[in-house]
């Protein structure tokens, strides 16, 4: 919630400029009044953009080790499974050979 009021806040300020006396709006006055919110913007929302690049660094970290302990599980699960193959296979040689 505070990066949208910061990101409310920021519009807010790139919207004003500064009018003249006679209620023209001075261009410079605008791009300065612009550029320094947008260096406050940036200073404000780095520490922000950060953390949540981190939290989705970490995420990512996670799901990775997570999908690597899936692949091992199922090669397991596949090795497993051609043994029991293999042993009936070998159990129905023996019975044949035994009738």
């Amino acid at each position: 919630m505070t990066n949208n009021a910061t990101s409310s806040q920021t519009i807010s300020a790139r919207s004003q400029s500064t009018r003249k006396p006679n209620g023209a709006t001075s261009p410079s006055a605008t791009t300065a009044s612009n550029a320094a919110a947008a260096s406050q913007s940036d200073e404000e929302l780095t520490p922000t953009l950060l953390a949540q690049a981190e939290t989705v660094r970490e995420s990512l970290s996670q799901a990775l080790t997570d999908v690597r302990e899936l692949i091992t599980a199922i090669k397991r699960n596949q090795k497993q499974n051609r043994l029991v193959e293999s042993t009936l296979r070998s159990l129905k040689q023996l019975e044949h050979i035994a009738s």
